[in-house]
């Protein structure tokens, strides 16, 4: 099973299949205080064997393998969701 996740400014977009023609379910999810909404995420994936997820995200995000805040949302102008 394979997760995707979009996370835009206003929602986030959750699904899990095993490929573009086997989506198995999905959901909307409004983007607003970082903790609740990624526990909302959290909540949505927890039913299923996850192998692996695609995430596409805001940004800026620290891209570089190593660094300290590798995978973590920078500077945005996303109230309240630098550094997550």
């Amino acid at each position: 099973m394979l997760a995707g996740i979009e996370l835009g400014g206003t929602k986030v977009m959750c699904l899990v299949g095993t490929g573009p023609n086997d989506v198995v379910a999905e959901c909307r999810i409004e983007t607003g205080e970082p903790a609740a909404t990624l526990t909302a995420v959290r909540s949505f994936l927890e039913p299923y064997e996850v192998s692996a997820i695609g995430i596409a995200s805001f940004g800026p995000v620290e891209l570089r393998e190593g660094h300290p805040h590798f995978g973590h949302v920078t500077n945005t102008t996303k109230p309240g969701w630098s550094g997550t």
